[in-house]
């Protein structure tokens, strides 16, 4: 029998556990409130790497065999140097800004704020109103220089649980999908 553990971040205290619960109810409360509309105002981000080779992974590379049939041989692979971080922000009707930075560099609180500026001016062309933000609370986003910016532009941001996973719906639908594109290209 294979057992399979499966990777938690942490173990949650009771205190973020809390924590959470406190933020959930503030969420429903204003669902509660403005009903749709209050989903509809949101707009939420994430940032990914995309390599240029992205090799299999073990579950896509995994075949049937005979119990005598001999195994095929892999080597080992290394991610490839050659890497760009892709910033992506969405809404409910679908992709609003997605921007590809030079390949290597990475995201800080200042090129942080240069994306919510562009995103500032999509959102003024595409979606007037809009102005609740959710993006998770990693260092770049969490920084003063970004507080300050998003103060500016007169957006709430949505509240994010301290060591909460760092998955959003991007994670799930958006980057997948796109990384299983480029796979082997």
């Amino acid at each position: 029998m294979k057992v399979c553990a499966c990777w938690v971040p942490c173990l949650l205290t009771k205190d973020h556990k809390g924590q959470r619960k406190a933020i959930t109810l503030e969420l429903l409360q204003k669902y509660q409130h403005e009903g749709d509309d209050f989903l509809l105002r949101i707009v939420t981000g994430d940032e990914s790497w995309f390599h240029h080779f992205e090799p299999e992974t073990k579950r896509q590379s995994m075949e049937w065999h005979h119990l005598h049939s001999p195994s095929k041989k892999k080597a080992n692979t290394v991610p490839s140097a050659a890497k760009v971080m892709g910033t992506v922000f969405w809404d409910a009707e679908g992709l609003i800004l997605a921007e590809f930075l030079e390949p290597g560099q990475t995201i800080t609180a200042a090129c942080y704020v240069q994306t919510l500026h562009k995103l500032r001016r999509a959102l003024r062309d595409k979606h007037p109103g809009q102005n609740i933000i959710l993006h998770d609370n990693t260092s770049p986003h969490a920084a003063c220089l970004t507080s300050e910016a998003i103060a500016k532009m007169w957006w709430e941001v949505l509240p994010h649980p301290s060591y909460s996973p760092d998955l959003a719906p991007s994670d799930y639908h958006l980057f997948g999908f796109v990384k299983d594109q480029l796979r082997r290209r």
